[in-house]
């Protein structure tokens, strides 16, 4: 059979979750892509065939062994749920019969539901396989059946590029005018769930994934959960200010060291994006990149996360040995305790890898880049973090700027992350106006990127679609806590007003865990329980925050 049939036939299947199978006129499996795929060569026990092909017309079972079809066979160990088969013909002369099939009662439930488009496909899909064996009309058939299914599919080359894809997959990335040719980069993370970027923006998704011999795959979406519109190089550090035009050189300059790199940035800063650029600018760009975050660890899974666990002789492979070759970011580092930091220290001086609970030494070669958001010196003068340690880390120095330091770089920023959010949200937004810019630019975003990038994707959600952007979408809180107005003509507002919109403020700067908050409470200048009272007093959740 036509390698070009099979392999539609077997998508066709996987795309529907159902078994199709093709027998010559001696009932001899000619094809099968289910259960019976190890069993194509051999004589099929299924009678309704006979009457297919002897009766060339189309044949339901809706209920195998209820069927009048099915009082003359013998099989009595069926197990087929439905069964809808149709003659092979070319030019009059039948040469054997095409069945779709399924085990499942919900699967019959739904040919059921279906019977006109499911015979309709089956009967053009017989039409095409005995016009020339699939081959002149390969095309047409295709593109009639394949690309209106309702599953997303697409169908990418050896290299990951689309080569196409139905109308339900294009809906997943309607952003993009045209995804044939976009490269698809696929990450496996569990339980058949994926995340699939293409370009900067990635889609979890549940999906199947299937590969050919030809080195095709088709990626079959079954559910999608959210997009991610990760921020790069070009668009975060967009603009030629002296400090973004400083910031491009310093990390040119360090990409290809092996070097330990600490970045600094203010909050906000999204100090992580500097992080995979220097590795994407290395010669280790082919190799893995992983963060980690020293807060968000308590210290048992921190030092087994980053240097192993070798625990009754049951090894755990911790990042420095799974990163041989590849990079490891470490954020927030002051956070690390000192335990862990001396084995850190050990490995910069020795490249050498000591599990816990074992005393074998592992070697491996890793480019350790660290950020921090305070002055680790004064942790050193504290005692809390190790003098030595700091030095190793502190010999490169990145500062990312934040956007006071930016003032020539916001028309850039404003209109890039306006053309962001209409892309994820799927609307049309027509620029905006220059008195609404002129706001955002001559705020004081101290949240840096992060606040502005969250300002802007509430903007764009409150913007009508083919609408301009002007001061009348701009949030009245976003306005008053960003804009300097003469104080001879400030609105007067009262006492709680102002401190419901600081307490919003903080948390959207700082974030909303318990860490966090104790951050939010001493920036406030009250303690903890108040803060959280406060909280509860003005129904501040989620959706309040910038």
């Amino acid at each position: 059979m036509n390698s070009n049939l099979k392999e539609f036939l077997i998508a066709l299947s996987e795309i529907n979750t159902i078994e199709i199978e093709v027998v010559n006129t001696d009932r001899v499996r000619v094809f099968s892509s289910g259960v019976y795929k190890e069993r194509i060569g051999e004589i099929s026990d299924e009678c309704l065939y006979e009457k297919v092909i002897s009766g060339k017309k189309t044949i339901l079972i809706e209920s195998p062994k209820n069927n009048k079809e099915c009082k003359t066979c013998f099989n009595n160990r069926c197990l087929k749920k439905i069964i809808l088969a149709t003659p092979l013909i070319y030019k009059e002369q039948v040469l054997g019969a095409i069945s779709i099939f399924s085990f499942s009662f919900s699967k019959r439930d739904e040919i059921l539901e279906k019977i006109t488009l499911y015979t309709d496909i089956l009967e053009k899909i017989s039409r095409q396989i005995t016009d020339s064996f699939f081959i002149e009309n390969y095309s047409e058939l295709y593109h009639e059946i394949f690309l209106k299914m309702k599953k997303a599919v697409f169908i990418l080359n050896e290299n990951g590029q689309v080569i196409d894809y139905n109308r339900s997959a294009n809906s997943y990335f309607s952003m993009f005018k045209e995804l044939r040719g976009k490269k698809v980069i696929i990450n496996f993370k569990e339980d058949n769930n994926y995340v699939l970027s293409i370009g900067n923006v990635s889609l979890e998704v549940k999906a199947e994934i299937k590969s050919f011999e030809n080195k095709r795959s088709f990626i079959i979406f079954k559910k999608s959960n959210k997009f991610v519109f990760e921020d790069n190089f070009d668009q975060l550090l967009i603009g030629k200010s002296k400090a973004i035009l400083e910031l491009n050189r310093k990390i040119k300059m360090v990409s290809n060291s092996k070097i330990p790199v600490m970045i600094k940035g203010e909050v906000g800063s999204d100090e992580e994006i500097i992080g995979k650029l220097i590795h994407n600018l290395s010669e280790r760009r082919n190799k893995k990149y992983v963060s980690i975050n020293c807060r968000d660890e308590d210290e048992e899974h921190l030092e087994e996360k980053i240097f192993g666990n070798d625990f009754n002789k049951n090894l755990k492979i911790g990042l420095l040995e799974n990163l041989d070759g590849g990079t490891l970011f470490i954020e927030e580092i002051e956070c690390m305790p000192i335990h862990i930091q001396k084995k850190l220290l050990y490995y910069l001086r020795t490249s050498m890898i000591i599990p816990e609970n074992s005393e074998k030494q592992i070697i491996s070669d890793v480019r350790i880049i660290v950020s921090t958001r305070i002055d680790l010196l004064e942790k050193v003068r504290q005692n809390k973090f190790i003098e030595n340690l700091f030095y190793a880390i502190d010999s490169v120095k990145i500062e990312m700027p934040g956007l006071k330091y930016r003032k020539d770089d916001m028309d850039e920023i404003v209109e890039y992350l306006i053309e962001k959010h209409s892309k994820i949200q799927n609307k049309k937004i027509d620029g905006i106006n220059e008195k609404a810019k002129k706001l955002l630019i001559e705020s004081e975003w101290k949240g840096n990127w992060k606040e502005l990038d969250n300002a802007l994707k509430v903007i764009v959600e409150l913007t009508p679609d083919d609408n301009e952007i002007g001061i009348e979408n701009i949030p009245e809180r976003i306005k008053e806590l960003h804009i300097t107005k003469d104080m001879k003509f400030r609105k007067i507002r009262k006492i709680a007003e102002v401190e419901k919109e600081e307490i919003i403020a903080a948390l959207s700067q700082f974030g909303t865990d318990t860490d966090a908050k104790q951050i939010v409470a001493k920036k406030l200048g009250i303690g903890v329980a108040t803060l959280y009272r406060k909280i509860e007093k003005y129904q501040i959740d989620k959706k309040s925050l910038i």
